[in-house]
């Protein structure tokens, strides 16, 4: 009888410790899954994050950051603003100059090459000066200056200034000299502008002249047109000149091959570019992937290029690119254009309990690490990342009740968004814009990995999104009270068996009257009150608190084996 006791006891307890284990890992994927997948609504809450976190500070909750970081943010970010516009001193642990090229380039350089089967595409916005000389061009394919500004009623430029930039920079030759295309950006933006130039075909041919003795003057390989906003009655019209300005373009460059890129924009559903009659004209489709944002204003999302969006009706990545895919884009063609800057939005709580957020302003990805990154690490800012829009957002929360947000892409998020380009089979991604970055080279060592190679293994991130474990942890996350009810009476039916097993005198004599079941007892009890007092709040999660609820678990065995003679009522 006695055998058959210790027996059914053992099979209890070893029960009971495969449930606590997987109810361990029940909350562990929980609370993770609850952190990752939460999402911040611009228009709602502001749901708990990781954001400014003393360094003995509980990392379960947002913690205030002190006024004097929001003073900094405030009062030096419009230096970075300006010292992106202007010629920015080279770092020496990043930057060298070569005296045979008369440029600088990134150390170790002359080691990496470019796969010759993909396509690496850049832009050197003129507000970035002479930063043209800090970039990596043997990790670039094409590279762009922007740009020449469209003036509707004649189709020459209204930018005169760029185009005196342009004629004097050296950007051309050092492409040329690293066997790299160098374009020249053509932009007409705005509806009005679009549908004035579209409108006026004398305008096309002053375009056609003016471009192309521009290119001649500099040796280049070609344009990329960059036209954004006019109505859906000039989609024919915009398809008429692509082809009309190609053939213009290749009787004036007729000693070099032309090179035309076409830029296209993340929304077009309503198919204003019909890219099966585009394409024929174009070598190069430039999906713009970013300012996703500014569509997505009405759903309160702020990435800048969210993977993906919870909600059917956003913008993202997938969506748009899978909208071109069902257009009939030609992939081998296409590009998708990715960001090096980020999003920052500033709240106020107005009395509510929720914050109000608004855009304050595009932030790049320099600034963001110098900007969220002090010398001063008096706190630690920790980047959370949402592993469903793939973006990394900062969210700290001010004793003056505000708060400053920042949504962004790094190393790794890029990285699986190129993931998510390479594994549709485009022929690469685009970069908005060099010397962003300037200072920082993670993202270049990014790209060395993911195209210097042609035996990378791509893992489409779509299907790491809806695979194990996260989708499992998802429905976890839906049914979070459903899993914390059923664990909670597990626990409660063990405490109860328990009691029932003790009014038995045999039980209480084979566990009082031997070691080793002493041992068990204390083991099982702390195995049963370590989940409950994490469950009701009073113990937390972190790695302390598990060790004090180990510690109460002995105590509390402890406690009732001293009790015994208490217990030990008579026998029957």
């Amino acid at each position: 009888m006695m055998q058959f006791q210790k027996i059914l006891f053992i099979s209890l307890f070893l029960i009971i410790l495969m449930g606590c284990k997987e109810y361990s890992r029940l909350k562990t994927g929980t609370r993770r899954v609850t952190s990752e997948l939460s999402m911040l609504k611009k228009s709602g809450k502001f749901l708990q994050g990781m954001g400014a976190k003393s360094k003995d500070a509980d990392t379960s909750s947002i913690m205030e950051a002190p006024i004097r970081q929001k003073s900094i943010l405030n009062k030096y970010d419009y230096l970075y603003d300006w010292l992106n516009g202007k010629n920015s001193t080279l770092q020496a642990n990043n930057f060298q100059w070569d005296s045979v090229r008369k440029s600088y380039i990134i150390i170790d350089s002359s080691s990496r090459k470019l796969n010759p089967n993909v396509e690496v595409f850049g832009w050197h916005p003129y507000f970035m000066g002479e930063l043209w000389k800090t970039y990596p061009y043997e990790l670039l394919s094409t590279i762009s200056f922007f740009s020449y500004a469209v003036d509707p009623e004649t189709g020459s430029f209204n930018n005169p200034e760029q185009m005196t930039q342009w004629r004097e920079i050296g950007m051309v030759d050092s492409a040329h000299a690293h066997k790299k295309r160098a374009l020249l950006t053509v932009s007409c933006h705005g509806t009005k502008q679009a549908n004035r130039f579209l409108d006026n075909k004398l305008a096309w041919t002053t375009l056609a002249d003016s471009v192309s003795s521009l290119l001649l003057a500099k040796k280049a390989d070609g344009v990329e047109l960059d036209f954004r906003d006019f109505t859906e009655d000039k989609r024919q019209a915009f398809i008429d000149f692509v082809q009309d300005f190609r053939g213009r373009m290749e009787k004036q460059l007729v000693d070099n091959p032309f090179y035309l890129a076409i830029s296209l924009p993340a929304d077009n559903q309503n198919r204003l570019f019909d890219v099966t009659d585009i394409q024929v004209h174009a070598d190069a489709l430039v999906i713009r992937g970013y300012d996703l944002h500014e569509l997505n204003q009405e759903q309160g999302y702020a990435a800048v290029a969210p993977l993906r969006v919870e909600k059917n009706d956003g913008f993202s990545l997938e969506s748009i690119v899978t909208d071109y895919l069902n257009a009939g884009i030609d992939t081998s063609k296409t590009i998708l254009a990715l960001p090096l800057y980020g999003t920052q939005w500033k709240g106020a709580t107005n009395g509510k309990d929720y914050y109000e957020t608004n855009f304050d302003k595009k932030i790049t990805y320099r600034e963001i690490k110098e900007l969220y990154n002090p010398l001063d690490t008096t706190y630690e800012l920790s980047a959370t990342l949402d592993p469903v829009m793939m973006t990394n957002y900062y969210i700290l929360e001010f004793p003056d009740n505000t708060s400053m947000e920042c949504w962004f892409d790094d190393d790794y998020t890029l990285g699986k968004k190129m993931n998510f380009a390479l594994s549709r089979k485009f022929k690469g991604v685009g970069l908005w814009a060099l010397g962003y970055d300037n200072g920082h080279k993670e993202i270049w060592d990014l790209v060395q990995k993911k195209f210097t190679t042609d035996t990378l293994v791509v893992t489409d991130p779509i299907l790491e999104i809806e695979g194990y474990p996260i989708k499992v942890a998802s429905f976890i996350d839906k049914h979070y009270n459903l899993f914390l009810t059923a664990a909670i009476l597990l626990a409660l039916s063990f405490v109860i068996a328990l009691l029932i097993a003790f009014s038995d005198w045999r039980v209480r004599d084979a566990i009082f009257n031997n070691q080793f079941n002493h041992f068990i007892f204390i083991l099982l009890s702390t195995l049963i009150i370590m989940p409950i007092l994490t469950l009701v709040g009073i113990i937390g999660n972190g790695k302390w608190q598990l060790v004090l609820s180990f510690l109460t678990g002995i105590f509390v065995g402890f406690v009732i084996l001293q009790l015994k003679t208490v217990l030990s009522f008579k026998r029957p």
